[in-house]
């Protein structure tokens, strides 16, 4: 067996690797004996039979005198259900399919059913109010008042999410809300209300609730209440008119910048974004940012680099936020993989070389490529391919080389400052003699001891990066030299 080329690693210099509400028009099939809710009779009831009239419900037949029996109720008309809108009654403002239903500390008493009076046989009389459209709704003497609440059928019932089927206080089934806060006043002053029995005020106006007068949460809730921007180039401004005062609107001035927005002021900020006002209510001066985490705070085509958003080809190494110092060689983008390395061309076997510099950031690398030439030769091949650097500030930089293709890196894999594949040598390594100077021509009859010349040209790929956790110190340059037969070995 016969060994012709040599691999020569020159001691390298390695690192390390790092680093709700909706109105609704609800109809139903009722139940007897449900709760009035401007029913629309065409008859008044007699003592001992009731009559459903065309879209209600009549009073359950009461008690005519002593002994009286009461007669069959009505029926309520039928058809779907929708969600409720819980407001605030007498029964006049329900629909058909609703009934009016008292809700206190968040139990429902119910309401009266017009023309039920079991006891006293007063049948014709209520479904007389009925008539009249005065359904009556049992006073707790307190607010809440009452809700107009969906009638159901327990059978098949169909209320919706947020409300449940149910009897309440031996009356007709309707849908309850499952949370009783959704039917009570609960909302504090400055919040939103359409009727005084939701505030715990008792007052709404202006659609928030408060103490008297005129309502809000804002200041720019107020009528007549006007905001100006001031001071566009500080973001600052002034409401006059009405201001908002313990949720209640008053004349008078305050602090306001909303007027001041994006339209008014912008200051432009060289390499990052541009700021303007907001149109908050609290606004402070612009002031341009100093530093970057990402491309996204900087202008396009700015990068952010090193914590500053640089123009392309700059990055910065002082921290003066200002400026980018330096210049990026090669600019970015190009070399950034071995199908788009960078190419040299040829380096033949003579002596040709090629040096190139370039400064690199930490989470950047450059690859170049060169074809190295090994001439045909008759008695001694001279090729020697090196790479190395002739500068490399701080030893912050180092590289790795691939023979051939860019599968699988020569020598060790975490990378290298100096590289060398010789064949221009005769000695034993590792008890092979290697090495093809001297060597015979192809066509020649062999020799003893000595091997053929052969052609071992070959594509080289080097990728240069810094070493990982490494930082440079400065703006200045590596210098890598690539060459072939330049060297010889000892």
């Amino acid at each position: 067996m016969r060994r012709r080329e040599l691999l020569l690693v020159v001691p390298l210099l390695w690192a390390a690797g790092q680093a709700c509400t909706v109105n609704k028009e609800a109809t139903g099939t009722g139940q007897a004996g449900l709760p009035d809710a401007r029913a629309d009779h065409s008859v008044d009831a007699p003592a001992g039979d009731g009559q459903a009239g065309a879209g209600g419900v009549a009073g359950a037949g009461g008690v005519a005198g002593a002994g009286g029996i009461g007669g069959a109720s009505g029926s309520a008309g039928t058809g779907g259900l929708s969600p409720t809108l819980c407001a605030e009654c007498p029964a006049s403002q329900c629909s058909p399919n609703e009934a009016c239903v008292l809700l206190a500390g968040g139990g429902a008493s119910g309401a009266a059913d017009a023309g039920v009076d079991g006891n006293s046989g007063q049948a014709g009389a209520d479904a007389a109010a009925a008539d009249a459209g005065d359904a009556s709704v049992t006073d707790a003497g307190s607010a809440p008042k009452a809700a107009c609440l969906t009638r159901c059928d327990l059978a098949s019932p169909s209320c919706p999410a947020g409300f449940t089927c149910k009897s309440l206080g031996g009356n007709s089934p309707v849908c309850y809300p499952d949370d009783p806060a959704h039917c009570v006043k609960n909302q504090p002053d400055g919040g939103s209300c359409s009727s005084d029995w939701q505030c715990s005020s008792d007052h709404c106006d202006n659609g928030f609730c408060c103490a008297s007068g005129a309502c809000c949460a804002a200041s720019a809730d107020c009528p007549g209440s006007t905001a100006t921007c001031t001071d566009p180039a500080k973001c600052q401004g002034t409401r006059t008119g009405q201001i908002c005062q313990s949720h209640q609107c008053v004349a008078g001035n305050e602090d306001d910048d909303s007027a001041c927005g994006p339209s008014l002021a912008t200051l432009s900020c060289g390499t990052y974004q541009d700021v303007a006002c907001t149109g908050a209510v609290d606004q402070t001066g612009l002031a341009c940012a100093t530093s970057c985490i990402g491309d996204a705070e900087c202008l396009a085509p700015a990068t952010c680099n090193l914590g500053h958003c640089c123009a392309p080809g700059t990055f910065d190494f002082d921290g003066d936020p200002t400026t980018c110092e330096c210049a990026s060689t090669p600019l970015a983008g190009q070399g950034t993989s071995c199908n788009g390395a960078l190419d040299l061309g040829d380096l033949v076997d003579t002596g040709q070389s090629v040096a190139v510099s370039a400064n690199l950031l930490p989470d950047r690398e450059i690859w170049y490529r060169f074809h190295a030439v090994d001439t045909p030769d008759t008695s001694c091949d001279k090729y020697h391919v090196r790479i190395h650097f002739l500068t490399n500030p701080a030893s912050v930089y180092q590289f790795l080389v691939f023979r051939g293709t860019c599968s699988k890196a020569e020598c060790a894999s975490t990378g290298g400052t100096d590289y060398e594949w010789a064949t221009d040598m005769r000695q034993q390594l590792g008890g092979v003699l290697t090495g093809q100077c001297p060597c015979t021509a192809p066509a020649a009859a062999p020799l003893p001891n000595v091997s053929t010349c052969e052609d071992d040209s070959a594509d080289y790929f080097i990728e240069v990066k810094m070493k990982p956790g490494y930082t440079p110190a400065n703006c200045d340059e590596y210098v890598l030299e690539m060459s072939n037969g330049l060297y010889s070995t000892p």
